[in-house]
């Protein structure tokens, strides 16, 4: 859904905020789609799909339950605080970074990408130049239907930034750096149960449990299952971050979000990919043996101080 079909984020915010306004009125697939895409609007004809494709994309993201009478209704509690962005994120989270039934290419793509420690830029040749170097490594050139290629490689890129896994520079380069990803996700790599509040003291991992808990928690990162299949033949170095990954980590201690315990003589992780600045403190070397997770809001307490 998001690498054939023109669904994009402000489409299925908007959805969102407007199964939200209707309420308990009656919504079917064909109201909201007309709300979404209403037929006067310029150059809307009887064959234009943005409407019903966003509409079919919130169903499977779980956004939006259908009952036996073909009604739907938002799956969000109606006291829930979230934003209609923060709502799409964590079903984004769950349904296509956690797992590949709802979008088989995107993590599976990103992990691939990662692994080459390289960027994604716009246009054809690139796009296609992905195509043939994934069906070379990833699929290994097996026929499949509905095959990954330059078409959903270039839809792909602004979903990529949306969920916070880079950013695209002035060039239009997308720039893996899954900072905002890797945050949202600290309560589950640190062992919190969803929904659970965090302690009032740091949790303290040792690298090893860190990269599991996060492999876990983020599986088309470094370690994940997703990952994994997507790097078979990938070269990989033992107990070395991705560059993606190094330079997230790597901002995130910067910003006072975690802190890389990184000794001078740590036989630890390797962050050598993102050239961490050395400190009298923390970052003494490249590689660490713990990270530490003072809780949500410890960074913004810093800042207000």
């Amino acid at each position: 859904m998001f690498t054939d079909q023109p669904v994009t984020p402000a489409r299925l915010e908007t959805l969102i905020d407007l199964a939200r306004h209707m309420g308990e009125r009656r919504m079917t697939r064909e109201t909201l789609a007309r709300l979404v895409q209403p037929p006067s609007l310029p150059d809307v004809t009887a064959s234009s799909e943005q409407g019903p494709l966003t509409v079919s994309a919130a169903v499977s993201l779980g956004l939006l339950v259908e009952d036996e009478g073909r009604e739907l209704r938002l799956a969000v509690p109606p006291r829930d605080r979230r934003g209609a962005r923060e709502i799409l994120v964590d079903a984004l989270d769950e349904r296509v970074l956690g797992d590949d039934k709802v979008e088989p290419y995107l993590a599976k793509f990103y992990a691939y990408l990662i692994a080459c420690g390289e960027e994604a830029r716009s246009g054809d040749a690139p796009g296609r130049s992905w195509e043939a170097r994934y069906a070379a490594d990833v699929t290994g050139d097996e026929p499949v239907s509905n095959r990954f290629n330059h078409t959903k490689y270039g839809k792909m890129r602004r979903w990529l930034r949306y969920m916070g896994l880079g950013w695209h520079d002035a060039r239009d380069v997308f720039q893996p750096n899954p900072y905002e990803r890797v945050r949202r996700r600290l309560p589950l790599v640190f062992g919190l149960a969803p929904g659970e509040r965090p302690p009032r003291r740091p949790i303290r991992l040792d690298a090893a449990s860190f990269m599991k808990g996060l492999a876990e928690a983020c599986p088309e990162l470094d370690g994940g299952w997703i990952y994994a299949s997507a790097t078979r033949r990938v070269p990989r170095e033992e107990r070395t971050c991705t560059r993606a990954l190094s330079h997230a980590l790597v901002d995130l201690h910067l910003d006072g979000v975690i802190r890389l315990d990184c000794p001078a003589d740590s036989l630890g992780w390797s962050l050598a990919h993102a050239e961490p600045p050395r400190d009298a403190t923390h970052l003494r070397s490249e590689r660490f043996d713990a990270v530490e997770w003072p809780g949500p809001g410890a960074a913004e307490d810093r800042d207000a101080a």
